[in-house]
């Protein structure tokens, strides 16, 4: 059994495009900031003041700190787009940020498209591969306010394409897209060189034939390598004084940094330091929270793929050529190589892990395509037509399961689990780690209050500063953010735990008053005084 191109398939791409387009801009208002968005925006404007200065000529301030050294590829164009919209409040500017960091998601999601279609050669497949990204729930509500790791992982998809075009034609077109895309990745994270780098060494690989080392192919990959540093210097205001040793120092200073990230997770059941949480975190994490359906799949295609070119390894010996036999086939190896060796480099040099396996998003587009390749491998099998018709069954059922999800738990998709696992993640896990849900019992103690100034408190490990920011300049003049909860009208509890001193509520004194809750379990609880 296949799936094949029809005559009805163009009108239903462009439909499918068409309403996830709408869905997004539909609800990007809906979701809150995360810990870090305020430290990341502050930074895009010192930059864009620090062009200004660079250019007029005035003497430039230290760039030696942690934060001035990172990158400010999204946050830096978001403040020349504010300054164009003339947005001066907070909620404007993280407004506009929701917006573009989900039309940059979006776009990657045709590119996306372009890839499955050129691999596969099948629209169907392709509608199917967007479709297994944009139905991840986490996923999903992500591409609105992960300034970070959903950016990165558009950024990883501009680039996979730009690597398949430019193996399969090395023109200067298509080397001029990959260096640039390759520059947008290394720029964007300290791992975005891995990709790069294994791409150009497979490509070399691809192209020598027994002892002959072909000059084209070498002056290409000078070329992409001199193009790829070229792009990341104009784009990063940072190397602009000292390239060379300012690179290598925000290198090893965000690799460091990296390592030294404290804070709490609940994982399985218990607490671990960030520092000393095991090495299948990111895998459990993984497990638990992909669709079913993605995962069955995945599993297949990375099965085949890895039997495949372990029997290719073999026929090196006999025949003194690749482990692939053509272009597709060395894709489908660099994708392999990507997953394996950039999920050993994360367990064994990112010592410090929180926050589920955001930070390995950037794999799951990789994933995506592995597990075509697992469908389009189970689909040919000569079962009988039932047991493929009941396997389609059981993942239409899957979507149609995850999509009646997210709309019911909307906007918390961010705390999604899948049909496997949620029974017991739901209790064992991290919840709303980022304090997405703050903003929501903000404007509902606002809806269901007439007293101002309203004096709220945090008690867990989240920030009520950042949440405030999505308020309008009216609204956040009402509340009063209280560091000491028991001065506090009402407490917030997102049940992250902190590494010390963890308030206890008292229930003689506060009141359950309002909590979020998602799959029987409550993400937030808030706690009115008693008057």
């Amino acid at each position: 059994m296949s799936l094949k191109n029809n005559k009805k398939a163009d009108l239903f791409i462009y439909i499918f495009f068409i309403l996830i387009f709408v869905t997004g801009i539909s609800v990007y208002k809906d979701y809150g900031l995360t810990l870090d968005d305020e430290i990341y925006r502050k930074n895009g404007e010192f930059y864009y003041y620090y062009i200004i200065d660079f250019f007029s000529g005035k003497q430039l301030p230290e760039l030696k700190s942690l934060i001035k050294t990172a990158p400010v590829l999204f946050e830096l164009p978001l403040v020349f787009l504010s300054k164009l919209f003339h947005y001066d409040q907070t909620k404007q500017i993280y407004e506009l940020s929701h917006i573009v960091n989900f039309i940059i998601f979006y776009v990657s999601l045709i590119f996306l498209y372009k890839l499955i279609y050129k691999k596969f050669k099948s629209k169907i497949y392709a509608a199917i591969g967007v479709l297994g990204l944009i139905i991840s729930p986490r996923i999903f509500a992500e591409s609105f306010y992960n300034s970070r790791d959903i950016f990165f992982l558009s950024l990883i998809i501009f680039n996979l394409y730009a690597a398949y075009n430019f193996l399969n034609n090395s023109n200067f077109k298509n080397l001029l897209y990959f260096s640039f895309t390759s520059a947008l990745v290394v720029y964007a994270k300290v791992i975005g060189i891995v990709p790069p780098i294994l791409f150009l060494f497979l490509y070399f690989l691809n192209n020598l034939k027994g002892s002959h080392i072909n000059k084209k192919i070498l002056q290409n990959i000078f070329i992409i390598i001199f193009l790829t540093f070229f792009f990341i210097y104009c784009m990063w205001p940072y190397l602009w004084t000292d390239p060379i040793n300012n690179f290598l120092y925000s290198f090893k200073l965000m690799t460091k940094a990296q390592n030294e990230i404290l804070v709490l997770n609940y994982y399985l059941g218990d607490f671990y330091s960030s520092i000393s949480t095991p090495w299948h975190y990111r895998i459990v994490w993984f497990l638990f929270t992909t669709p079913v359906f993605i995962l069955f799949f995945a599993i297949i295609g990375f099965i085949l793929l890895s039997f495949h070119f372990s029997i290719g390894f073999l026929r090196i010996a006999d025949d003194k050529t690749n482990p692939w036999r053509n272009n597709n086939e060395m894709f489908d190896f660099y994708l392999l190589l990507n997953l394996i060796f950039i999920t050993f480099l994360a367990s064994k040099f990112n010592t410090s892990v929180s926050g589920g396996w955001r930070h390995l998003y950037f794999l799951y587009p990789i994933l995506i395509i592995i597990s075509l390749i697992g469908l389009e491998y189970f689909l040919n099998l000569k079962f009988k037509k039932i047991y493929n018709f009941l396997i389609l069954i059981l993942a239409v059922s899957n979507i149609l399961y995850i999509s009646i999800w997210s709309y019911k738990f909307h906007p918390h998709q961010n705390v999604y689990f899948n049909l496997i696992s949620k029974k017991f993640a739901k209790k064992n896990f991290d919840l709303d780690y980022w304090g997405l849900s703050n903003i929501h019992v903000l404007r509902h103690i606002l809806e269901k209050n007439d007293f101002y100034p309203i004096k709220v408190s945090a008690i867990s490990f989240t920030s009520l500063y950042e949440s405030v920011l999505l308020l309008n300049d009216n609204d956040k003049k009402k509340f009063i953010i209280e560091y000491n909860p028991n001065n506090a009208d009402f407490i917030i509890d997102n049940y992250i735990r902190k590494i010390r001193k963890n308030y206890k509520v008292d229930n003689k004194t506060y009141t359950k008053y309002f909590e979020i809750i998602v799959d029987e379990i409550p993400i937030n609880t808030v706690y009115k005084k008693n008057k």
